[in-house]
């Protein structure tokens, strides 16, 4: 089926001709400034560098088609990720046993380390110019080029000692390939002394500088159009938050020390990075040297135009026909809508749709209730048409114990809808917990966009599963089924591909982690769990008096334990729980309002500055299969340590219930409900 599936593959390194859509995010890379991306695994980062990379924006169709002609950049820009075993090796590298001389050990591993950076740029950047001269952007002669290379080799003969043959760039790079391997094997292997003498006698960053603007003099000296009067050139690294601490304040003082016409682009998981530490003493980075965008903070519209836009691009790649009939960027804009597909359906008919086939009285009596009450909240927006009954209207007002005769007045009956809006979910996991309704309405294109959780590549997840679904029903034939549609797919289709999607997720964590997976699974079973039992336990009214509850509240100086080293312990096993979870959107940091001074205190674990106190939430795509909203979490919940610690532990050999009803036992009543509703 994913063979035939065009919202598969979603990373892109596994596409074997990659679907890049032209973000309107490019335009943060465009400028002269580096620029720090931060979000989590899936958002679309690595699209988004290689949106601007020079070999995808020559040979990816899909880029070119939407491209115009009077659309060229003034840089180019080169790709590479950070290789993984970067932070380890150069972490276990005795620097004092090579160096035993030397004044601050630090500089010295952040000279070898940047030299490396530099390397691998420089090799990138000379294949990116030498690709686009013979591709024709570029109209400067191979004597041209030779001279530079030559000037280069003269003014560093240590680096280039036996290289007589290097007449172009395309040599150059392939030098600086090799250079770079000499150095791969040098600092895995512990021989740091094969590299005496062989690389550049510079200052960190110097050398890589020097290089580009003589490339970039080059290229505009021969008067060609790709050369505008702010023409640069930009290093994208990606994955930058493999690096420990001490690295990344080494890749951080290189970017403060860059010069026009080169600059960086960094990209990494959110929270796994300092974007501001620096080696240079009393000098850290700033929004003067670097600008920072958080592809977490997008807005929903932003992010659900963004999923529309890739699926669009996806389906018109997939029908050979279409793609070879017409242009991308001539395609209608009914093409693909999230509306048109999945539907803009409200609660009370998601409930109505659910529960047409139901016999239960104790719900069919409730509609009627709701349609008595129709007339009281008629004109109010979150009403709809006559054959739907205000059903969670009725639900809350009866629950919360609401008087009928404040319904009559104007303006008390808009403060209940307002007080009531807020409520509108929780009523839905109410209502479906109390009448056993198994399968709770998770549908429509509100909804798909939530449970994304602004990832992307969750987003395609969920679609992929949704068009199985659909095929497996024959609801639609083929993946065309998806565009130009007149009618949103069937509440049956959607619901389970949703279901199917979050399980998935849960299922994949012990295929995604090498270690820790039997606890990170754990951990997210129950906090599920527990965040579902506090949304939708109908019979404590705590669950509408203050609905979606689910940021959970972490104290870390609360751990309890046998002694100091047990205590310390437990932290930094909660600690790698948390991040492992973070880096691969299980959980996502929900910052709340500090109780106490205490929580601002930092602690040092494993080489980073962790927080006293952590707050996190559950991905929303998780909610169909444990049951809670999509839209919260809203309120915090402060969790037990003692018992999340337990949690944690290896093996724990905690039953997940049983940790529930114990957790949920001592804070399932603590939380004060909203404010009162004012009349």
């Amino acid at each position: 089926m994913a063979d035939n599936n065009p919202f598969r593959p979603t990373r892109f390194e596994h596409q074997e001709h990659p679907l890049i859509w032209l973000s309107p995010n490019v335009k943060y890379l465009e400028g002269l400034k580096s620029l720090y991306i931060a979000g989590t695994r899936g958002s679309g980062k690595t699209s988004l560098l290689q949106a601007v990379n020079w070999r995808e924006r020559l040979n990816n169709k899909t880029l070119r088609d939407q491209i115009s002609d009077d659309d060229q950049p003034d840089y180019v820009a080169v790709y590479f990720r950070l290789p993984d075993y970067i932070s380890s090796a150069f972490g276990s590298v005795d620097w004092e046993h090579w160096f035993p001389r030397a004044p601050d050990l630090e500089r010295v591993e952040h000279d070898y380390f940047s030299k490396l950076i530099e390397v691998i740029s420089a090799q990138l950047i000379c294949e990116a110019f030498a690709g686009l001269r013979s591709a024709g952007k570029f109209g400067y002669s191979p004597t041209q080029e030779a001279e530079v290379v030559q000037e280069l080799c003269s003014e560093h003969p240590n680096v280039f000692d036996g290289a007589d043959r290097l007449i172009g760039l395309d040599e150059l790079s392939k030098w600086f390939r090799g250079l770079q391997r000499k150095m791969n094997l040098a600092v895995t292997r512990g021989l740091i002394d094969r590299l005496d003498g062989a690389l550049p006698e510079t200052e960190p960053g110097v050398f890589v500088n020097d290089l580009a603007a003589r490339v970039r003099t080059l290229a505009c000296e021969s008067g060609h159009d790709m050369c505008p009067p702010h023409f640069h050139i930009k290093v994208c690294i990606d994955d930058c938050e493999t690096l420990h601490p001490r690295q990344q304040r080494f890749l951080n003082t290189l970017v403060r020390t860059s010069k026009n016409p080169l600059f960086w682009v960094v990209s990494y998981v959110s929270t796994d990075y300092d974007s501001t530490s620096t080696i240079i003493q009393n000098q850290s980075l700033t929004d003067a040297d670097r600008r920072q965008i958080d592809l977490n903070n997008e807005s929903e519209k932003d992010f659900r135009r963004l999923c529309e836009e890739v699926s669009a691009l996806r389906l018109y790649y997939s029908n050979t026909q279409l793609s070879s009939a017409t242009s991308f960027r001539e395609l209608p804009s009914n093409f693909f809508t999230l509306d048109q597909v999945f539907g803009a359906r409200s609660i009370n008919t998601l409930l109505i749709e659910t529960t047409k086939n139901s016999i239960s009285p104790a719900f069919s009596q409730l509609k009627e209730r709701a349609s008595a009450i129709r007339q009281k909240i008629d004109g109010e927006s979150d009403v709809d048409s006559e054959d739907v009954p205000p059903i969670w209207q009725a639900y809350l007002i009866e629950k919360l114990g609401i008087n009928h005769a404040d319904m009559h007045s104007r303006r008390r009956s808009r403060n209940i809808q307002a007080y009531l809006r807020r409520k509108q979910r929780a009523a839905l996991l109410n209502i479906c917990s109390e009448f056993r309704i198994a399968n709770v309405p998770y549908a429509g294109a509100s909804t798909i966009i939530s449970m994304s959780d602004l990832c992307v590549r969750d987003y395609l997840e969920i679609a992929a599963a949704i068009l199985e679904e659909a095929l497996k029903r024959r609801e639609i034939s083929s993946a065309d089924g998806f565009a130009y549609r007149r009618t949103p797919l069937s509440l049956v289709s959607q619901r389970e591909g949703i279901k199917a999607a979050s399980r998935s997720k849960f299922d994949g964590i012990k295929n995604n982690l090498e270690q820790d997976w039997i606890e990170v699974m754990k951990v997210i079973e129950c906090l599920g769990m527990l965040c579902a039992k506090l949304q939708s336990d109908h019979r404590n009214t705590d669950s509408l008096a203050t609905p979606e509850r689910g940021i959970f509240v972490f104290n870390l100086s609360n751990i309890p334990g046998s002694s100091e080293k047990h205590i310390a312990d437990r932290k930094a096993q909660i600690v790698r729980i948390f991040q492992r979870c973070e880096a691969d959107g299980l959980l996502r940091p929900e910052p709340v309002r500090a109780s106490s001074p205490q929580a601002d205190e930092s602690g040092d674990i494993a080489g980073r500055k962790v927080p006293s106190t952590l707050s996190y939430r559950l991905h929303r795509r998780f909610a169909a299969l444990f049951r809670f909203s999509q839209r919260g979490p809203y309120e915090p919940v402060t969790m037990p340590m003692e018992d999340f610690a337990a949690l944690c532990e290896r093996p724990s050999g905690i039953a997940a219930n049983e940790w529930v009803e114990r957790v949920y036992g001592k804070i399932g009543s603590s939380i004060p409900g909203q404010s009162t509703l004012l009349l």
